[in-house]
Formats: structure tokens, C-alpha cells, sequence
């Protein structure tokens, strides 16, 4: 009966260290970097979708995909909204590896996409909370 006990005790601590790995990488990407960070993905996604920061905040997106991207938000371009008195934002085409990185000072509701893939749904949102 012991060792079943530490059997499974010894599962459960290896599936809690396995959680912990895979989440680990994010949770110090962010902290190094002191930004919220988003993965473009080769799924055609901005990972997460929607993320929640506050006035002041800055935000990291990072080419983690085979393909190159775009983060824009400029309603001239595409479907973005922006909150009225935003100014809007575009980075430049990133190549796989590349990052791009936006401060956000006026609080509201943001939907920005990937110029390129936009038409197949690369599109997210970001909510900015007055601090």
C-alpha cells in the first residue's frame, strides 16, 4: 500500500512539474522583458487572443512562426478599432524571430490584425484599464 502511495504521489508531483516547464518560459518571458508578450503563431493566431494591461503598459509581440507578420492597428489599413483618442500603430513586417514592442497610454478597447493574414482571421484584441 506505501508504495503504491508513493507511486502516485510521485505522478502527481511529475505531472505538476510538467505544467510548471511548460508555463514557465511565458511567465519569464514577460518578467525579463517587463511586457505582456504575444506569439504569432503559425497557426495564423496572435497567442493569447485577448489580453487585459493597464495605461502605461507595454506590450511585446514576438514572430514565433515560420511566416512573416504584421501588428497593426490602423483603422486606414484594415478592421481596427481604436479607442477615440488613440494614435494607431503598425510594426513593420516581421520575419520570423522579430519582435515589436507598443507602449499603450490611453485606456480602451484596441483590435489590431496582420496585414497579411487578416483576411483568414489574424485578428486580437487588447483592453487597456485606465491605472
Amino acid at each position: 500500500m506505501l508504495r503504491q502511495w508513493k507511486r502516485s504521489w510521485r505522478s502527481a508531483a511529475t505531472v505538476v512539474a510538467l505544467i510548471c516547464a511548460v508555463s514557465a518560459p511565458s511567465l519569464i518571458a514577460s518578467a525579463d522583458t517587463g511586457a505582456t508578450v504575444i506569439n504569432l503563431t503559425d497557426t495564423f493566431e496572435f497567442e493569447p487572443h485577448e489580453v487585459m494591461i493597464h495605461a502605461g503598459d507595454i506590450v511585446e509581440w514576438r514572430n514565433t512562426s515560420r511566416f512573416n507578420h504584421t501588428v497593426t492597428a490602423d483603422p486606414t489599413q484594415g478592421h481596427a478599432t481604436l479607442p477615440p483618442s488613440a494614435e494607431s500603430f503598425s510594426s513593420q513586417e516581421l520575419r520570423p524571430g522579430a519582435s515589436f514592442r507598443h507602449t499603450f497610454t490611453v485606456p480602451g478597447n484596441y483590435t489590431y490584425f496582420c496585414q497579411p493574414h487578416e483576411g483568414i482571421g489574424m485578428v486580437a484584441q487588447i483592453i487597456v484599464l485606465a491605472k
